[in-house]
């Protein structure tokens, strides 16, 4: 069976994507939602990123992170995600999205646990691949880049 032929029902993921491009943030969530993807909660850095998912109503069941951003990027975002064990968020799983899909910044962001990545410019296949692969698999192996 293909990787898209699963089915997998998106409506009840809560999603907090975090991207400093308005644009990129407002083109992503138009894509998660036409996959129906309902509850998608926006934040523009690492730090806002932060603030969402601790004043979330609702658990995060997905984050989506921009790599490059101000303020906290997303290798910081998701060394706070990480950071231990009792952390709320310490499993829930991540998609990466990167512009420079540079190997060192991956194997750095991998190690810190990881279950996808979108290399701009993505495409609502992509973005449905990673999705999937994020809610039913494990985490990315960072030896897989070497």
């Amino acid at each position: 069976m293909s990787e898209l032929t699963v089915k997998f029902n998106y409506n009840d993921l809560n999603i907090l994507l975090v991207d400093d491009d308005k644009h990129m943030r407002r083109t992503v969530k138009y894509m998660l939602e036409e996959l129906g993807c309902h509850s998608v909660l926006e934040a523009e850095d690492g730090e806002d990123g932060i603030n969402t998912a601790n004043e979330s109503e609702h658990p995060i069941d997905l984050f989506v992170v921009d790599l490059v951003m101000p303020r906290l990027d997303g290798l910081g975002f998701v060394e706070w995600l990480r950071k231990g064990e009792g952390h709320p968020y310490a499993t829930t799983p991540v998609i990466i999205i990167t512009g420079n899909a540079e190997q060192n910044n991956i194997i750095k962001i991998a190690k810190l646990g990881i279950n996808g990545i979108l290399a701009k410019p993505m495409s609502i296949i992509g973005i449905k691949k990673q999705l999937l692969r994020a809610m039913t698999a494990a985490e990315i192996d960072p030896s897989i880049f070497h």
